[in-house]
């Protein structure tokens, strides 16, 4: 995916998990950055060849990553009024997110990486999705708007999200087997 979706659903997921007085202040910058972090670590480590897609988008960077940022949005954004696991379950999700977006793309990238190199990818999305844009969309006009209702209409764009993505997989499922030979046929 590129960069906005990858923003936008971090933001989404970080606004719909957190609680108005529970999110860090100026939240959507703290959920924008650690959604967008496995590509500003993989662009920094661009010339290094495989760990561009490596290091930073395994599933062993998935925890650090998401530790890192909680504790830095706990100690230099938050209110402190919730629990910190809380924090890193929701940065867990958030920098998750990043990871299975990509998969759903046609980028190839090493969940496992260095221990296994084999690609992920499913190619089910574009790159560029109309309906993942719409949840961001949302999110923005009610932050500006009435930001009270953030995180109700966070969790109303995410669900827009994965029925997009839903609709996504339904429609690689059904072309998969139309492509399939009928059994029996000579």
């Amino acid at each position: 995916m590129e960069w906005i979706s990858h923003g936008g659903t971090g933001a989404l997921i970080g606004k719909s998990l957190m609680t108005r007085e529970q999110d860090p202040k100026h939240a959507a910058v703290w959920w924008v950055a650690a959604a967008l972090s496995p590509d500003c670590i993989a662009a920094a480590t661009h010339s290094l060849g495989e760990i561009h897609r490596g290091v930073a988008h395994s599933l062993y960077a998935l925890p650090l990553l998401s530790l890192f940022w909680a504790a830095a949005a706990w100690h230099w954004g938050s209110r402190r009024s919730g629990p910190f696991l809380r924090y890193y379950l929701a940065f867990l999700l958030v920098v998750g997110s990043h990871l299975l977006l990509d998969a759903l793309t046609s980028y190839r990238y090493s969940p496992a990486w260095p221990f296994s190199k084999t690609a992920v990818y499913w190619s089910v999305m574009p790159m560029f999705d109309l309906f993942v844009f719409v949840g961001w969309a949302v999110l923005l006009v009610v932050r500006w708007g009435r930001p009270q209702r953030a995180r109700l209409v966070s969790i109303v764009g995410l669900l827009v999200m994965c029925t997009s993505i839903g609709l996504h997989l339904a429609g690689k499922s059904a072309v998969a087997r139309f492509e399939q030979p009928l059994s029996g046929s000579s």
